[in-house]
């Protein structure tokens, strides 16, 4: 019983999966945090490579992107199966008077 509960309960997500990089330079940035903005909240953060993973559930999902240094990028989008969403951060520009 409790295997098909859990298999009908698995059938509602899907992974999302990407890379977090640079925009200028499309270097990867490991440690950037990712997390899902709506009723079911989940969190990743990208690996030494600057890849993350995780399930979110099926239909329209809000991701945000931070990473320190780099302007926070959001982005909404439907899922019906896996996907594979990279994010493209840039950097903060300072300003520094005299």
């Amino acid at each position: 019983m409790c295997l098909f509960v859990c298999s009908a309960y698995a059938q509602k997500e899907v992974r999302v999966s990407g890379y977090v990089k640079d925009s200028r330079t499309s270097e990867t940035l490991p440690g950037a945090v990712i997390y899902s903005k709506g009723p079911k909240q989940t969190s990743s953060a990208s690996n030494g490579y600057g890849f993350f993973s995780f399930r979110i559930p099926k239909g329209k999902n809000t991701l945000i992107c931070t990473f320190p240094g780099y302007t926070q990028t959001e982005s909404t989008f439907s899922v019906s199966s896996d996907t594979i969403f990279d994010f493209l951060l840039s950097p903060l520009s300072v300003s520094i008077k005299e």
